[in-house]
Formats: C-alpha cells, sequence, structure tokens
C-alpha cells in the first residue's frame, strides 16, 4: 500500500562570508536571507579595528568608494564576490583570515544598516576533534542542530564537565584557546552581540542563567 511521504523542508545554511587571496566571497545563504545583498549592488567595506569587525554597507552606483557584488566566477547561482585584493593584502585582519576554514557568520545590524562578521571569535575547535589540555581557557558555545544554544568563557576543562549542564540539549561544543583574559572577553562579547543582531535575543541557555556579563 502506497503511503505519502511528508515533505522536509530543508534548511539553508546560515550567511557568511569567506576571505580568498583576492575576493570576498559571500554565500548563497546570505542572498536569500537578506534583502540588499544582489547582484550589480554597490557596497562600502567596512573595518572596526576596536571590536574587530568586518563589514560592508550598500551604497549608490556612484561611490567612488564603492565596489559591486558580482557572481562568483561568472556564475548566475551561487555565491557573490567582491574582487578588492589591494584591500585584502594591505588589512592585517582580513590577511589572517584567508583560508579559513572556520565558517565566518554574516550578521546584519538593522540601526546601522551594516552587514559584518566578527575576526576576532572564531571557534577553530569541536570539542569531538579535540579534548581541552589541563588549565586552558577560552571562549566557547554550544550548538543543537546548528543553532547556537550557549556562548561563555573561562576555564574550559572545568566548564564542559560542568554537572549542572547535564540537563541541555546540544550536540557539539565549538571553542577557542587564549590566555589572555580580557581578549575572551571581548570574543564572548562579539559572539553574542552578534547572536542578537541575528536573532534578536539571547541564545536560550544564556536566558535561563542569565548573562550578567554583557548588556545588550
Amino acid at each position: 500500500m502506497w503511503e505519502k511521504i511528508e515533505r522536509v523542508a530543508v534548511k539553508l545554511n546560515k550567511p557568511a562570508l569567506n576571505i580568498r587571496d583576492r575576493t570576498i566571497a559571500i554565500n548563497a545563504s546570505a542572498l536569500n536571507n537578506y534583502r540588499g545583498i544582489k547582484p550589480g549592488a554597490h557596497v562600502n567595506l567596512l573595518i572596526d579595528n576596536e571590536n574587530s569587525l568586518f563589514g560592508f554597507k550598500i551604497t549608490s552606483e556612484d561611490d567612488k568608494n564603492g565596489y559591486s557584488l558580482g557572481y562568483d566566477g561568472g556564475s548566475t547561482t551561487g555565491s557573490l564576490v567582491i574582487t578588492c585584493s589591494r584591500v585584502i593584502k594591505n588589512n592585517t585582519i582580513l590577511k589572517d583570515l584567508i583560508g579559513s576554514k572556520e565558517i565566518n557568520e554574516l550578521h546584519y545590524n538593522k540601526d546601522e544598516e551594516v552587514y559584518y562578521i566578527s575576526t576576532d571569535a572564531s571557534l577553530v575547535f569541536s570539542i569531538d576533534d579535540r579534548t581541552p589540555k589541563h588549565k586552558e581557557i577560552g571562549a566557547y558555545k554550544y550548538i543543537s542542530e546548528g543553532e547556537v544554544v550557549y556562548i561563555g568563557q573561562g576555564l574550559l576543562s572545568s566548564r564542559f564537565a560542568d554537572h549542572s549542564l547535564k540537563e541541555w540539549v546540544y550536540d557539539d561544543i565549538m571553542y577557542s584557546v587564549s590566555s589572555d583574559k580580557e581578549r575572551l572577553k571581548k570574543i564572548e562579547s562579539s559572539l553574542i552581540k552578534a547572536h542578537i543582531d541575528t536573532n534578536g535575543k539571547l541564545p536560550i541557555y544564556n536566558r535561563i542563567k542569565g548573562a550578567n556579563f554583557f548588556q545588550p
């Protein structure tokens, strides 16, 4: 007897930005999620060194400082690129991101109308691939089915072994390691700010536990 198969909604990858030697690539999901990002649009490239942010803002075609968004490799589908080899070459923050395997999630600040990534908030390790060493400190985020459910920083081994979190639902933890406590606070704040800009609220377990380290 035939049975109807229910349609399964396929979740698109999150909007992201990737730095290459000569171009900045914006993935197809950004086109689907952000109305302003489209082929032929012109943008100003922006940098916030104090908060380690890189981004762009839609501008007019006659803006002499504008860059055009074009299709990647001449294709009419998929990602868009900004060709700006000199900008990448002359900017330390961008040079450090070239070829990174980390997904640089693209966020949008509605008030400033800026699309941006946090360049100081790259979490390079997965708990499944690397166990934190004794006394290592770092920033981290708990993830459940691709969604960030908690963001924090501190002594990694004790945080990850915290039995009070045993009821949490998650399938991965991404983290970075640094001995600079002030930098970790900065990374934590950058991650939380970006999450709020994109989702309009704190991750679910930050809301439950409280986040007195950050005031949105």
